[in-house]
């Protein structure tokens, strides 16, 4: 009796254990249950892929209506699939003949086509080996480093006595900018199109140098100014400078814009500086300035008409990123891609000692693997003429804009991409993170440049007059007999012109149209609050674009 007793106890005491682990499993089935319900509906309702949604799907039939004898199956079958993919991803590719990254050669064949400029005209080789002999000349005899020699000489006329390093520096150096004045007279220049990752690297090394020119023609303009040296070899560096603005905007990508508006601008600021220099309009002929003027409105780009330019040349950058993951061979057939041809390709193309350690990486490999695991279940096409059409549709909302009436400047800045868990979101996003900049652009940046440029095209004028009258007009309209039968009803519109005794005040009253004094002020910034739209969405509060003097006094 005592031993059935106990039997019982013991019995009693198992069942006890079995339910209370039973319940743990019963808890963590219905978990998993509830989290798959939940993937399914938001993948559903975030338009997931149909792999991830007929995973996710598999997964909750294993969990509720698959038989409860046939489940061990599935879930070995779904072992055995992990263990696949797990040994596929430790395995080392080895490439089997010479692929590279896929390219879409098509489409740069016909913007390419677009580009074709004799070699006699083309200045880029000319740059490429002022390039490097830069190089050298920062590595071998650097910019002199005087006290306030960088702001002064950039800024006013200078002399040697003021700064004798600089003007020692300058004279060692004259072939190398009578080198880089000759590369700027040719009436093109056409860089190699970046429309890679890896040659987009290259496209923006150049850029330093190329604000180092324009800083320098200017600094030897003011040098020569200063010294009272020929009218020619003056004027002969500004309009170097402006020429060199117009090369860079002549490349195809939005930050050239940039760097060569802002070449442009530097260059207007010195022109004008000059010409209102006593020494300067006294020894100057009025055909001097007539060619200053001329050259002023040659040299300057027609930036509205680049944008479609520049929108074919972003789109295709970014088709190349993403067909990234593509490769191609010497046959024309197509795979996906392997990391070790693909880090080779960009190491034979950029010369990247890091890169070739990077290739040997076995890790990187792996996670390389993995990546193209997670794209796979992004539904990423297999076809890279697919991707190609995406990309397209993601871009039309640009290309729609630069065609209409009012440009990308009205469009509204709150557009944006609902999230999705697919690969079409990031190629929407691509496309459209560059919309703010864009607008920025179109703007506010390119109405600034041009009223510049036709402030300083104006001052022209007004130098003119003066050398012929002995005086400032008392109005802008007694410049027309100047305009040499041109039409200017309208040409002056939106510049406000004071004179002042034995000189002037000049401005254009900006976006907003409201004459403000030829004041500029953007709003405070609060740096705790602050991001990358709220900064292309800012307006200023005064908008007016001073053309002369360079800056207003207190009176003012």
């Amino acid at each position: 009796m005592e031993k059935t007793a106990e039997m019982e106890q013991n019995t009693t005491g198992s069942r006890k254990k079995r339910g209370f682990w039973g319940w743990c499993a019963a808890f963590i089935r219905w978990a998993f249950i509830l989290l798959f319900v939940v993937i399914l509906l938001g993948g559903l309702y975030f338009k997931a892929p149909w792999k991830i949604l007929l995973l996710d799907g598999l997964l909750l039939a294993l969990l509720t209506v698959v038989p409860k004898k046939k489940r061990k199956y599935g879930w070995l079958t779904l072992a055995a699939a992990v263990l696949a993919v797990t040994v596929w991803i430790f395995i080392p590719e080895k490439d089997t003949g010479n692929w590279r990254p896929y390219t879409f050669d098509e489409e740069l064949a016909v913007l390419e086509a677009e580009r074709i400029v004799s070699p006699e005209d083309n200045a880029a080789p000319l740059y490429e080996s002022l390039f490097d002999r830069w190089q050298q000349i920062e590595e071998n005899d650097p910019f002199p480093e005087e006290a306030d020699a960088d702001c002064v000489t950039q800024s006013q006329p200078w002399t040697s006595e003021e700064f004798p390093e600089v003007a020692a520096w300058f004279e060692r150096h004259n072939y190398f900018f009578l080198d880089l004045i000759t590369a700027t007279q040719k009436p093109a220049c056409y860089f190699p199109a970046a429309v890679t990752a890896w040659s987009l690297s290259e496209s923006m090394e150049r850029l330093s140098p190329v604000k180092h020119f324009a800083q320098h023609l200017i600094r030897a303009s003011y040098y020569e100014s200063g010294e009272d040296k020929t009218v020619f070899s003056v004027y002969q560096k500004q309009l170097a400078a402006l020429s060199l603005g117009k090369h860079i905007n002549q490349q195809p990508l939005m930050i050239d814009m940039l760097v060569g508006i802002a070449i442009e601008a530097m260059a207007y600021d010195v022109v004008k500086t000059i010409l209102m220099q006593e020494s300067f309009a006294e020894n100057a002929t009025l055909n001097d300035i007539g060619t200053i003027k001329k050259t002023i409105e040659t040299c300057h780009f027609d930036h509205q008409a680049k944008w479609q330019q520049i929108l074919a040349h972003e789109k295709l950058l970014a088709k190349n990123t993403l067909g990234m993951m593509y490769e191609i061979n010497s046959e024309g057939k197509i795979r996906s891609a392997h990391f070790k041809s693909v880090m080779n390709a960009i190491q034979g193309l950029c010369l990247d000692e890091e890169l070739a350690a990077l290739a040997n990486s076995y890790w990187k490999g792996v996670s390389f693997k993995i990546s193209k695991l997670f794209l796979w279940f992004s539904g990423y096409p297999n076809d890279p003429n697919v991707l190609s059409g995406r990309v397209d549709e993601a871009y039309d909302l640009l290309e729609e804009a630069i065609q209409s009436e009012n440009g990308i400047s009205e469009i509204d800045s709150d557009i944006h991409t609902p999230f999705e868990l697919n690969y079409k979101y990031l190629i929407k996003s691509l496309a459209q993170i560059s919309l703010p900049s864009f607008k920025k652009i179109q703007g506010d940046i390119l109405p600034r440049i041009l009223a510049q440029k036709l402030g300083t095209e104006i001052v022209c004028d007004l130098v003119l007059y003066e050398k012929q009258y002995d005086q400032y007009p008392d109005n802008l309209n007694q410049l027309w007999p100047l305009q040499e039968g041109q039409i200017a009803a309208g040409q002056y519109s939106g510049f406000v012109y004071e004179k002042a005794g034995d000189s002037f005040k000049l401005y254009h009253v900006g976006q907003n149209g409201i004459d403000e004094g030829g004041h500029y002020q953007m709003p405070d910034i609060d740096l705790n609050n602050i991001t990358f739209d709220k900064i292309m969405d800012m307006k200023p509060e005064l908008d007016d674009i001073l053309i002369w003097p360079d800056e207003l006094g207190d009176d003012d």
